[in-house]
């Protein structure tokens, strides 16, 4: 608080609190978000987001093998080696992120939210729609060998909508908000 000084009748100094200092001190950032919090946001959703840019390379597969079939085009995408595989899924996963989170259509300024023009909404629908589409028919579409949970999922209409938008969003929310913890902005 800022304070200034005024002489009393006894001529003594005493202080006064400034007229345009604030009577309350800033109320302290909520008690459970430390860096701790921040680190642990970190470890479930960077494995959580290479899960969903997997997900999002096996539907991709899968549909364009699809449409492959459905055109009578005799070629099929086979699967990938290993090494190839986690190259492209970290790939296509770093570019739908960065389109989903650093190209979203509204932006707040100076209190007010904005639109970007017409083209980059289309731009981000587009992507964030393919990654959540490829998304889906991967989840739809487990493996023979997959747990009985997966199959549950797969064919649980609610259960697929809500596993298939958590992993194609919330990976990227847990990560820049655990970045930006751990590295002392709050926002």
């Amino acid at each position: 608080m800022v304070e200034s000084y005024k002489e009393n009748e006894d001529g003594h100094k005493k202080a006064q609190p400034h007229p345009q200092a604030s009577a309350t001190p800033a109320a302290p950032a909520a008690p459970w978000v430390s860096w701790e919090f921040g680190v642990a946001l970190l470890l479930f959703g960077v494995p959580m987001w290479i899960a969903g840019a997997r997900f999002t390379f096996d539907g991709a597969r899968i549909g364009l093998n699809y449409l492959l079939a459905r055109m009578t085009i005799p070629a099929q995408i086979p699967a990938l080696d290993w090494r190839v595989m986690i190259a492209v899924i970290l790939l296509i996963g770093w570019v739908c992120s960065r389109v989903e989170v650093h190209a979203f259509p509204i932006r707040r300024a100076r209190g007010r939210l904005l639109f970007v023009g017409g083209t980059a909404i289309v731009g981000w629908m587009l992507t964030s729609a393919t990654d959540l589409a490829t998304t889906v028919i991967s989840v739809a579409n487990p493996r023979a060998d997959a747990w009985p949970l997966t199959r549950w999922v797969a064919q649980t209409v609610p259960a697929l909508a809500v596993w298939s938008i958590w992993l194609t969003f919330v990976p990227e929310w847990m990560i820049i908000a655990g970045w930006r913890i751990v590295r002392g902005r709050r926002k």
